[in-house]
């Protein structure tokens, strides 16, 4: 017979008091709110991934971003509470040196210009009309910028490269799914996760594209590349059934520029480009709605509804012009925009359908650019725009570099990676992206890859 040790019999005493500790506070939880406890929980597994593997927890984190709000938690205290789980798991692995790459070395030109950027948006609290605003947009964006550096700094290997981009394919798939199965809906369009279709149609216009690129050769295992390409037609039924103008504008973009910029696959890339065409089209002329086929043919300039401005975006471009112009160079304020419009209004002649949509219930521009220009004037924008485009720069490079050291998995990826971006650049044309993670988890892959393509040129470098 086996007796155990007095070392041995005491070893599992702490576990155990452990254990019932967490059992209590998660009971306490439950009876106080459920959705607390389901933070706890999704707390303590970031924690625990991130700890074991500092990857695996942004990977987590990055399919939980797309997850918890399908469920309607968006704007509750998870998505929060597991964003500064996250910082302080990343400042504890800094500092047990689990990563050790810094994001200003790695990737210079681009934390310059969004430090620069928030630096402007910073001073522009001096003539903003709502001080509260600029800090909250300072926050949401920081806070952005600071999920760039996390991506960045969990890249160390192909492995990791991989990790990420499977976690943006994966967090739209699981949305696209639930919602699809919880008929999250307005209407006739697909809703998805923030109960917004044209954000939701950003998301699945990135999931499709890096899909594409997974099943045409990032993966080799059989099992995962089908599971990938059956995951595709559902992003592309999601999306479509979203009828959004600008996301539908958007995907065509990014396929556009993974054709173009696809280098030797270019000829699956057409291959699957025409297959998504074609079943597009047989859902537009036997499936989709009437409502659905009007909506879509606006697109074109047809229709009834080409006339409706684009539910108002016109109305609100043109005063968000008209207010750009008063303040061309520094702007009107940070997270002012909604602030500043309304006086705009009456500013010159000219007939506005939607006046509702700028005094009754003011909207945000959507455009990204329009209404960064608003808020930061033309300084403003090129700090910000330079440190996209310096993002998607480097991933560009990036795919040269992996062409001539031979790593084909990640030179596809890459490429993969700047037309998702490009697609997501450009439905920001026709939504106000600066807040949405979809633009900064893309920013970071790009980054995040542009960097690991340094790092390996630099190793394969005979000294």
């Amino acid at each position: 017979m086996l007796v155990a040790s007095p070392a041995q019999a005491r070893a599992p005493i702490p576990l155990v008091v452990g254990g019932l500790l967490t059992a209590a506070l998660l009971g306490v939880a439950v009876g106080a709110s459920p959705r607390l406890t389901l933070a706890l929980v999704l707390g303590v597994a970031v924690v625990a991934s991130v700890l074991r593997d500092f990857t695996t927890g942004v990977a987590l984190f990055i399919v939980l971003q797309y997850l918890t709000p399908t469920f309607g938690l968006a704007e509750g205290t998870i998505l929060k509470l597991l964003g500064a789980v996250l910082v302080a798991s990343w400042v504890l692995a800094r500092v047990g040196r689990q990563t050790s790459i810094s994001v200003w070395r790695a990737a210079p030109l681009v934390t310059g210009s969004l430090t620069a950027f928030l630096l402007w948006g910073a001073v522009s609290i001096e003539w903003a009309p709502s001080h509260g605003d600029v800090v909250t947009a300072l926050a949401r964006i920081g806070l952005n910028v600071l999920l760039v550096a996390m991506i960045v700094a969990s890249i160390r290997s192909q492995r990791d490269a991989k990790a990420i981009a499977f976690s943006l394919a994966i967090g739209a798939v699981l949305s696209a799914t639930a919602s699809i199965a919880l008929g999250s809906s307005g209407g006739d369009r697909l809703e998805g996760a923030g109960g917004d279709p044209n954000d939701f149609a950003v998301v699945l216009g990135q999931g499709v594209v890096l899909t594409i690129g997974i099943v045409n050769g990032v993966i080799r295992r059989r099992a995962l590349r089908l599971g990938f390409a059956l995951a595709a037609p559902l992003l592309a039924y999601a999306l479509l059934t979203t009828l959004s103008r600008g996301g539908m504008i958007a995907l065509t973009s990014a396929v556009i520029a993974f054709v173009a910029f696809s280098g030797h696959w270019r000829r699956h890339a057409i291959l699957m480009t025409v297959v998504m065409v074609a079943a597009a089209g047989v859902w537009y002329a036997t499936i989709a709605s009437p409502a659905a086929r009007e909506r879509v043919a606006s697109i074109a300039g047809q229709g009834s509804s080409a006339s409706d401005g684009g539910s108002g975006r016109t109305d609100i471009w043109q005063v968000g012009w008209r207010a750009f112009k008063a303040e061309p160079v520094r702007g009107s304020g940070l997270g002012n925009y909604t602030n500043v419009t309304p006086r705009f209004l009456l500013a010159e002649p000219g007939l506005l359908r939607r006046t509702d949509l700028i005094i009754v219930d003011p909207k945000v521009a959507h455009n990204m650019y329009l209404h960064l220009l608003v808020e930061t004037g033309v300084i403003g924008l090129l700090l910000f725009a330079g440190g996209l485009l310096a993002g998607v720069g480097m991933a560009v490079r990036a795919a040269g570099r992996f062409r001539r050291s031979g790593h084909v998995e990640l030179e596809l990826l890459t490429r993969t990676a700047v037309a998702a971006s490009i697609g997501v650049l450009t439905a920001d044309f026709f939504l106000s992206g600066q807040y949405t993670r979809t633009l900064w988890l893309g920013l970071g892959l790009c980054c995040g890859l542009g960097a690991l393509a340094r790092r390996l040129e630099l190793a394969a470098t005979p000294r």
